[in-house]
């Protein structure tokens, strides 16, 4: 009995033993991915290399999408421990991982009396499909999530009375706003708002309440105006407009990029919550309505609720978006789950494990499907891939009888473990590679080394900057004109081309390099060669240039 209960208080910790398990494998498999992650390590090579790390840049004009917390963050790392891949890769895996520790504390404040919450919490939250896919991304949102917990902790103090709650608050606030913007307001400032709803301590002392909340969100404006107002004044006024004001009031009303109906995340979000949608004791959180009387319960559906609706009519969407009310949604179901951890994961494991049952029967079917519906991925993906993803999901499966913190225990390994393999097979395959830029960057970057100015045709996003340590910019040209114009200025000039089809086969004339990019292609022509045969540029079908805004962001 005592071994028992030892081993199921090993699993409280599934989550951290696996976190080094799925480090590994991306640090050692992945590459960064073209657009975005490609994009955010250059912003951070350029303030690194520049040394302005007041403005962000990239290719040599101001960056405005984003502040500059997760980009001081690569660029310090850089400097400890020299320029490399793996720093910036491993960044928001440690925000995950001290996400973790942040929501068990969150768990067993909301919910003092019940063993085992902060446990279920971390691995519910953990091992959604949305979470683990995130983790192993050069992306901002896990790390907001991070400080989005961090307030949420202190705001949950602060309705047990202790007013030195505030100053976490605060904190979260403010650093949540250098790393996303003002959407971190959103977060917390509307469960702030209500809490006389989930607070016996709001609810007597509502002036109060509400004075030391305007405190907090003074602390953490001041924490994000620290860098706002001197970036403001070095950018100059076209810069501080872009982030002052056209950045939120765009991307609420009338998003540049990812424009979708509101309605949007309402069929997403069970998707993003696999696989515990198909976990029959989880909706057991719907059955006594008692629980939702509880303050701890009032707490987390005060923070979900709002901020859900407001992703909803805010007219730019994307599915990360709603990572950081993940844990909210996690809190809620560990309530209902932690009582209830002795009884038996037999009922649930078959359901639960379907989606990735269905996902390594595919793969392993791969070779006998027309690939023309999933562009090849699949089916270069090598058979060892397809085998580890079965013997992880067998693993979690094995052995028949174990208690329920167990089962969900090793379900959280398995989703984590397994889109891991999936993700480093995928992109380690034939039609994965294009999505890293290595070798053209490098290319770029030796033509730069000699002298030669390369011109990127079309709206470029910084693909290259990181990956092949460019110092000088790459000029941007938007028509023919321009072609001609930098043809009869510098003769020797280059232009890199992305086009829908190969050039090699369907232009007359010949570029000086070809390489695969994402779904098309990247080629090298003389500036003075293209400027000669202008129509080139339709033959090879070029993408012209596309409206700005960030592919994920």
């Amino acid at each position: 009995m005592e071994e028992r209960l030892l081993v199921m208080r090993v699993w409280r910790y599934a989550p951290f033993l696996a976190w080094p398990v799925v480090a590994a494998i991306t640090l050692a498999f992945r590459v960064p991915i073209a657009i975005d992650e490609t994009r955010y390590l250059t912003v951070a090579w350029e303030m690194f290399s520049g040394g302005d790390w007041l403005v962000p840049h990239l290719n040599g004009e101001f960056y405005t999408h984003k502040p500059p917390l997760l980009f001081w963050l690569f660029a310090a790392g850089w400097k400890l421990f020299g320029v490399n891949e793996w720093w910036p890769r491993l960044v928001p895996l440690l925000a995950g991982l001290a996400s973790w520790f942040v929501l068990g504390r969150l768990a067993r404040l909301l919910w003092p009396q019940i063993e085992d919450v902060a446990a279920f919490a971390v691995i519910l939250a953990g091992g959604t499909l949305l979470w683990s896919v995130t983790s192993t991304l050069i992306m901002f949102d896990l790390l907001l999530a991070l400080w989005v917990l961090v307030g949420m902790l202190g705001l949950a103090r602060a309705g047990t009375g202790d007013r030195r709650g505030w100053l976490l608050f605060g904190a979260g606030l403010g650093l949540g706003i250098l790393t996303k913007g003002p959407v971190a307001i959103l977060h917390l400032l509307m469960p702030a708002a209500l809490g006389p709803l989930w607070s016996e301590h709001a609810r007597r002392a509502m002036p109060r309440w509400y004075l030391s909340a305007l405190a907090g969100f003074a602390l953490g404006a001041t924490i994000a105006l620290a860098w706002v107002i001197p970036a403001a004044i070095s950018g100059g006024a076209e810069y501080r407009e872009m982030i002052l004001w056209k950045q939120t009031a765009d991307r609420l009303t009338s998003s540049f990029a990812h424009q979708r109906p509101w309605w949007w995340y309402l069929p997403l979000l069970p998707v993003l919550i696999l696989p515990w949608l198909t976990w029959r004791r989880v909706w057991n959180v719907f059955r006594v309505e008692a629980r939702f009387a509880e303050s701890g319960t009032r707490f987390c559906l005060a923070w979900a609720g709002p901020v859900f609706l407001a992703f909803c009519l805010i007219s730019g969407k994307q599915p990360q978006y709603l990572l950081p009310i993940i844990p909210a949604l996690a809190l809620v179901a560990a309530r209902a789950l932690a009582p209830s951890y002795a009884m038996s994961y037999r009922a649930d494991r078959a359901l639960a494990l379907l989606p990735w049952l269905a996902l390594g029967l595919l793969m392993a079917a791969a070779v006998g499907l027309d690939s023309d519906w999933h562009d090849g991925w699949l089916t270069d993906v090598h058979p060892a891939w397809t085998i580890a993803v079965l013997l992880v999901l067998a693993w979690a499966v094995l052995p028949f009888r174990v208690s329920l913190l167990e089962g969900a225990a090793r379900l959280h390994v398995a989703v984590a473990v397994t889109l891991a393999l999936v993700a480093a097979g995928l992109l380690g395959s034939a039609a994965g590679r294009p999505y890293g830029v290595k070798g053209a960057a490098q290319e770029v970057a030796g033509l730069q080394a000699r002298g030669v100015t390369v011109a990127y045709y079309g709206d470029y996003h910084g693909q290259l900057g990181f990956a092949g340590r460019l110092r000088y910019p790459l000029p941007e040209l938007w028509n023919p004109d321009d072609i001609l114009a930098l043809a009869a200025s510098d003769p020797s000039a280059v232009v890199l081309l992305e086009s829908r089809a190969n050039p090699l086969g369907a232009a007359p004339l010949l570029p000086t390099s070809v390489m695969a990019y994402r779904t098309g292609f990247w080629s090298i022509w003389s500036a003075r060669l293209l400027a000669a045969n202008i129509g080139i540029l339709e033959t090879v079908r070029a993408r012209g240039p596309r409206g700005g805004g960030d592919a994920m962001e």
